[in-house]
C-alpha cells in the first residue's frame, strides 16, 4: 500500500499465518512499515503499554483467549487504535456483530489478498479518523449549544423536545416538559404582543417549523414562572430535514429582548437597578481586567469566598480556583479571550479563604473596546448544593444499578416484539440463562409452552395499543427454567417509552419458598387449632378490654358456652363476681408489666372447685405493641392430690429403704452419693451423712482385693451412668471405712428423667457368709464325688470279683454236675422211662443254669470289655440290645483305637448300658443311632432314638437316678453328659470324656 500505518501490531499464534500476513503487508508496498508480532493476547496488551501503534491485526483464536472475548479485551486496552480482525471463520453474521462491537474490519484467512489487506488497513485508519472527527465535532457542537447566549430548542415531528440548551433553560426559567404541542402556550405562559391573548398554538414558531415553515424574529410576550415581571422573546424557527429530505422536526432559536423592549424605561433607572442588582443580588457579580485581576466584587462574592474587598481587588481570578481545576479553567477562558466570545458559562471548584470548597457556576461576558478585550464581567452562583445533589443522584443511580444487579429478584426489560432487552443477574440465578443467552431472544423461553400463545396475544395487544393496561399490581404465574423445571413466580409490570419505543419492565420473584412457607403456615395453623382444641388445658385470648376473642374446646366445655356465645363476653358475664374480679385483677397486672406472669386461680366446675396454674402473657404485633392477652390454664387439682400422694409415697419409700437388709445408695452423673440407706452405711462402716455428696467409687470401690487400682472406666456402675443399661456383678469387693474389704454382689440401675440419665441406684449385698457357705458346699461336693468315685470303683471291683467267682466257682461246679449227669446216664443201662425223663429234665435245668451264670457274669463284667476293649464291647452291647428288645441299632465308629484308661472305658460302657436301658424302658423307640468319634481330644458318644422324646420335667426330676448317675460318671472323669430332646422328636444323649485319663 502506498500509504498506511507506520507501526502495526500483529497478534497471531499460527506461525504460518503470521508469515503469510507479513508477506501480504510487504506486497502492499509500504516500505517504511514497522511490524511487531506476538502470539498471545496478554503479550499484545503489554506491548500497547510499551510502544505506540497505528493499527492492530488481531486473530480471534489465541491460546489465552477465544472468540468475541478476545476482541472485547483488546478493544478495552487499545484506547482508540483501530482493530482489523483476521480469522479463519467465514461467518458474515459473526463479522457484523464483531464490527458492531468495535472492530474496524473482518478479514477471512485464505481469502485475504495484498490489495484487500491494504484497503482494509487504509479504510480502518480512515474510519477511525472520521469517527474521532465526528466525536470532536459533536463535542464542539454541544459546547457551542451550552455556551450560546440564545436559547435553542429542538423537537421531533411529534413535538417531543430533543434539545433544550442551558440558555433556553435560563431564559424560559425551566426545562423541557413532557407535554403535547397543544399545551405549549398554556404551560409556558406565552402571549401575543397585546400581553393578554394567549399565543395560538398553531402559530407558535416551533410548531410552524415542525409543519415545514420557516419564521424569523417572531415576537412573543411571556410570564417567567420564577422571575417577577414580564419578558419578551424574539424567536426564529426552521424546519429540520433528514438525509432523505423528509421533515423530521423543527428548531427554534430565541433570545430575551425584554431589555430592548424596555430600553427607554431601563435607561432612566438602569444605574439604580444595576447598583441594586450588584449589592442586593444573591449571585456573585464581579469584573476583571484583561489579565483576569479583580477590579470589582459585590458583597455576595466576599461573603461566599470569605475574603474582604481589599484582599480580592487586584488578585487574579484564577487563584481562587481549586488547583485541580485551574488548568481546565485557564484553557476555557483563554479560548474565550482569544476568540472574543461574548458570553460563556463554566462551572468549576473554588477554594474559599478558609480552605472550604465551593462549586461556582458563572456566566462571563467579554468587555470590548474598539474590538480589543479590556476585561471580563461575570455573574456567578454558588452551585455547591446542586453539585452535591448531582453527586447524590449519580451515587443513587449507581446504587440503583448495584441494586438491580445484586437483587435476588429478576428484572427483565422487553420490547413490544417480546424480545429481551435487559436481563439482570437475578434473572440469571432464577431462570438459569445468562444475559448473553437471553438478550435479543424471545421472552417466551422462560414461559411454559401451554402459556406462550396467551402471552403472545397479550404482547400483540400492547404493541397495537402502544400502552400497557394492567388489571392488578401483582400477578402470579408459572415460570420455566433453563433445565426445564417449572416454578411459581410473582411479577409486576411497568411500561416506559424511549425514543418512541415502548418497553415493558418486569420484576419477577421466585415464590417457591413463599408457597412452601404458606403451606407450612396453613399446616401450622391447622396444628395450632388441633393442639388448642385437643389440649386438656384451657386456652383463651382476650382483647385489652377483657372481652374474649377466642377459646379452645376445653374452655367451652368448662364454661358451658359455645364459641359464638363466648366471644365478646367478659369474665363478669361468664364467672361468679368474686372469681371474675380475681381474673380481671391478674389480667391487669400482666398488661401493666407487659411480661408473662403465673397465677394460681380457682374456678367452680360441675364437680366442685378446681385449682389451675394459669400462665398469662401479652400478645404483641410487629410494632411490639400489645394488642391482646393470652392465657393457658392447667388444672392442677389432680396434680395436687398426686403431689400429696407422692409425698406419702416418698415417706413409704424411705421407710422401705430403711427397712431393707440390702445396701442401697444413689449417685449422680459424677458418681457423688445422693442418698444411702442405713443398711448400706452400716455395712460400709460410715454414718449416712459422711457419704452424702462423696465420690462413691473413690470411697468404697477404688481397688481390687489384691490392692490393684480399679479404673473408674472399668467399673460397671460407670457403664450404667454412660449407657443407661442396668448391670449385675456377682464377685467384687467394697472397702469399709476402716480399710478392710468384703465381697459383694451388686446391681446398678439408671435413673432416667426426661430421657436423660441423671444418675444410678446401686443395690449391694455383703456375700461374706454366702461365699463361706459356697466354699463349704463346693468342698462337700468334691468329697461326695470322690466318695461316689470310690463307691463306683469298689462296685466295679466287686462285680469283677463276683463275676469271676460265679464264672470260676459256680460255672465249674455246674459243668461238673453236667458231666456227672452225662456219665450217670451212660452208665445206667436199664432205667425206667420216668427216671430217664427226670435225668433229661435235670440236665436241661443244669444247661439253663450254666447259661444264666454266663449271662450274669457277662452283665456284671463283660469279658469282651476286658479282653477286646471299649469299641468291641459297645458293638457287642448294641447287638445284644437289638437281639433282646427288637429295637434296630446302627453303629458308626469314626476311630480305630482309643487311648482311654480302664476306668474311662468302664464308665463309658456303663453309661452306654444305662442309655440303652432308658431307651428300652421309656423311649418307645424303634431305631437307635449310635456314633463313636474323637473330637478335640475327647471321646464322644452320641446316642439318638426316634422315640417319644424326653420332657423338661423328666430332665429336671431329681429322682431320675439314671440320668444323675450318667452325669456323675462323666463328671468324675472330667467329662460331661448332655441330654436333649422334646416330645415327638426323640431323645439325644451326648457323652464326652477326655482321652488320656489315668
Amino acid at each position: 500500500m502506498s500509504t498506511g500505518p507506520a507501526h502495526i501490531l500483529l497478534v497471531e499464534d499460527n506461525a504460518g499465518d503470521a508469515r503469510l500476513l507479513r508477506e501480504l503487508l510487504t506486497e502492499t508496498g509500504a516500505g517504511r512499515l514497522t511490524l511487531t508480532h506476538v502470539d498471545r493476547l496478554d503479550a499484545a496488551i503489554r506491548c500497547l503499554t510499551q510502544a505506540a501503534f497505528d493499527i492492530i491485526l488481531l486473530d480471534l483464536s489465541l491460546p489465552d483467549s477465544q472468540g468475541a472475548e478476545t476482541l472485547v479485551r483488546m478493544h478495552a486496552a487499545a484506547q482508540g487504535i483501530p482493530i482489523v480482525l483476521v480469522t479463519g471463520r467465514e461467518d458474515e453474521e459473526l463479522g457484523l456483530q464483531l464490527i458492531q462491537a468495535g472492530a474496524q474490519d473482518y478479514l477471512v484467512k485464505g481469502q485475504t489478498t495484498a490489495p484487500l489487506l491494504a484497503r482494509a488497513l487504509k479504510y480502518a485508519v480512515e474510519r477511525k479518523r472520521l469517527e474521532e472527527e465526528l466525536r470532536q465535532k459533536t463535542r464542539f457542537l454541544q459546547s457551542v449549544l451550552d455556551n450560546m447566549a440564545e436559547g435553542v430548542v429542538m423537537a421531533d415531528e411529534r413535538g417531543t423536545f430533543q434539545v433544550w440548551n442551558q440558555a433556553a433553560e435560563r431564559i424560559i426559567g425551566s426545562g423541557p416538559a413532557d407535554i403535547g404541542i397543544g399545551e405549549w402556550s398554556k404551560h409556558y405562559a406565552l402571549f401575543l404582543p397585546d400581553r393578554v391573548t394567549p399565543f395560538p398554538t398553531d402559530d407558535l414558531p416551533l410548531a410552524r417549523a415542525i409543519r415545514g415553515e420557516s419564521v424569523t424574529d417572531v415576537l412573543i410576550f411571556f410570564h417567567r414562572p420564577h422571575w417577577p415581571g414580564e419578558a419578551w422573546l424574539s424567536v426564529t424557527a426552521r424546519p429540520l430535514l433528514d438525509d432523505t429530505g423528509h421533515l423530521s422536526g423543527g428548531v427554534a432559536v430565541f433570545r430575551d429582548i425584554t431589555a430592548a423592549k424596555r430600553t427607554d424605561e431601563a435607561l432612566r433607572d438602569s444605574q439604580e437597578r444595576y447598583r441594586l442588582l450588584v449589592t442586593k443580588a444573591n449571585d456573585i457579580i464581579y469584573r476583571t481586567d484583561a489579565s483576569g485581576r479583580f477590579t470589582f466584587v459585590n458583597p455576595v462574592a466576599m461573603r461566599i469566598m470569605k475574603y474582604t474587598e481589599p484582599e480580592l481587588l487586584g488578585r487574579r481570578f484564577i487563584e481562587l480556583i481549586h488547583p485541580d481545576h485551574q488548568p481546565a479553567a485557564e484553557r476555557f477562558y483563554g479560548r474565550q479571550f482569544v476568540r472574543k466570545q461574548p458570553s460563556t458559562y463554566y462551572e468549576f471548584l473554588a477554594l474559599a479563604k478558609d480552605g472550604s470548597e465551593v462549586w461556582i457556576g458563572q456566566n462571563v461576558q467579554v468587555l470590548l473596546e474598539e474590538g480589543q478585550v479590556v476585561g471580563f464581567q461575570a455573574v456567578a452562583r454558588d452551585i455547591t448544593d446542586r453539585k452535591r445533589a448531582e453527586e447524590a443522584r449519580l451515587e443513587s443511580e449507581e446504587r440503583l444499578r448495584s441494586i438491580v444487579q445484586s437483587t435476588g429478584d429478576a428484572i427483565i426489560l422487553m420490547d413490544t416484539r417480546g424480545q429481551v432487552a435487559f436481563w439482570n443477574s437475578g434473572a440469571e440465578k432464577i431462570f438459569g440463562y445468562t444475559a448473553e443467552q437471553m438478550l435479543g431472544q424471545p421472552v417466551t423461553r422462560i414461559i411454559p409452552q401451554r402459556f406462550r400463545e396467551a402471552h403472545q396475544r397479550g404482547v400483540e395487544r400492547v404493541a397495537a395499543a402502544g400502552r400497557l393496561t394492567l388489571q392488578a399490581d401483582m400477578f402470579e404465574l408459572i415460570g420455566l427454567r433453563k433445565d426445564g423445571t417449572e416454578f411459581p413466580l410473582e411479577f409486576s409490570l411497568a411500561a416506559w417509552t424511549a425514543k418512541s419505543t415502548l418497553f415493558i419492565t418486569g420484576i419477577i420473584r421466585d415464590i417457591s419458598e413463599r408457597r412452601q412457607a404458606e403451606t407450612a403456615l396453613r399446616d401450622s395453623e391447622e396444628r395450632f387449632r388441633a393442639i388448642m382444641n385437643n389440649s386438656p388445658a384451657l386456652i383463651f385470648i382476650k382483647d385489652l378490654a377483657g372481652r374474649y376473642l377466642q377459646a379452645n374446646r376445653q374452655f367451652e366445655i368448662i364454661s358451658h358456652l359455645s364459641h359464638e356465645d363466648l366471644v365478646g363476653k367478659t369474665d363478669e358475664e361468664v364467672f361468679p363476681p368474686e372469681q371474675a374480679a380475681v381474673f380481671r385483677d391478674n389480667d391487669r397486672k400482666v398488661l401493666e408489666t407487659g411480661e408473662p406472669m403465673r397465677f394460681e386461680e380457682s374456678a367452680l366446675h360441675d364437680d366442685g372447685l378446681h385449682t389451675s396454674i394459669v400462665v398469662k402473657f401479652p400478645l404483641r404485633n410487629a410494632q411490639n405493641r400489645c394488642y391482646a392477652l393470652c392465657g393457658i390454664a392447667t388444672d392442677i387439682t389432680d396434680r395436687k392430690r398426686a403431689e400429696e400422694a407422692r409425698q406419702q409415697l416418698a415417706k413409704d419409700r424411705l421407710l422401705l429403704l430403711e427397712s431393707s437388709g440390702e445396701g442401697i445408695y444413689g449417685i449422680d452423673r459424677e458418681g457423688r452419693c445422693t442418698f444411702i440407706n442405713s443398711a448400706a452405711a452400716r455395712m460400709l462402716g460410715y454414718l449416712p451423712d459422711e457419704l452424702l455428696g462423696q465420690d462413691m467409687h473413690e470411697r468404697i470401690h477404688y481397688s481390687f482385693t489384691g490392692g490393684t487400682a480399679y479404673p473408674r472406666a472399668a467399673c460397671r456402675i460407670q457403664e450404667t451412668l454412660e449407657r443407661g443399661k442396668g448391670c449385675k456383678v456377682d464377685d467384687e469387693v467394697y472397702w469399709r471405712k476402716d480399710g478392710t474389704d468384703f465381697p459383694v454382689e451388686y446391681s446398678s440401675f439408671p435413673i432416667i428423667e426426661q430421657e436423660q440419665i441423671i444418675g444410678a441406684v446401686v443395690v449391694f449385698l455383703d456375700t461374706t457368709a454366702r461365699k463361706r457357705a459356697e466354699q463349704q458346699l463346693t468342698l462337700s461336693h468334691d468329697q461326695l464325688r470322690k466318695l461316689t468315685a470310690r463307691l463306683e470303683s469298689v462296685r466295679e471291683e466287686e462285680r469283677i470279683l463276683i463275676a469271676r467267682e460265679i464264672h470260676d466257682e459256680l460255672g465249674q461246679a455246674l459243668t461238673g454236675v453236667k458231666l456227672d449227669l452225662c456219665l450217670l446216664r451212660d452208665q445206667i443201662s436199664e432205667v425206667s422211662p420216668a427216671m430217664m425223663k427226670r435225668l433229661e429234665s435235670i440236665s436241661t435245668l443244669v444247661d439253663g443254669t450254666i447259661q444264666s451264670v454266663q449271662r450274669i457274669a457277662t452283665e456284671l463284667r463283660p469279658v469282651v470289655l476286658d479282653q477286646l476293649g471299649l469299641i468291641p464291647a459297645i458293638e457287642w452291647q448294641a447287638h445284644e440290645f437289638q437281639a433282646r428288645t427288637g429295637i434296630q441299632c446302627t453303629l458308626d465308629v469314626y476311630l480305630r483305637a482309643i487311648t482311654l484308661s480302664h476306668a474311662g472305658s468302664t464308665a463309658m460302657f456303663r453309661i452306654f448300658q444305662e442309655i440303652l436301658t432308658n431307651v428300652a424302658r421309656h423311649a418307645q423307640a424303634s431305631i437307635v443311632h449310635i456314633t463313636l468319634q474323637e473330637q478335640a481330644g475327647s471321646l464322644v458318644l452320641d446316642v439318638r432314638d426316634n422315640g417319644r422324646g424326653v420332657t423338661d420335667a423328666e430332665l429336671a426330676d431329681p429322682h431320675s437316678l439314671g440320668l444323675v448317675g450318667m452325669r456323675e460318671r462323666a463328671l468324675l472323669l472330667g467329662g460331661e453328659t448332655i441330654v436333649t430332646g422334646s416330645p415327638g422328636t426323640g431323645t439325644a444323649v451326648r457323652v464326652r470324656i477326655p482321652l488320656g485319663q489315668p
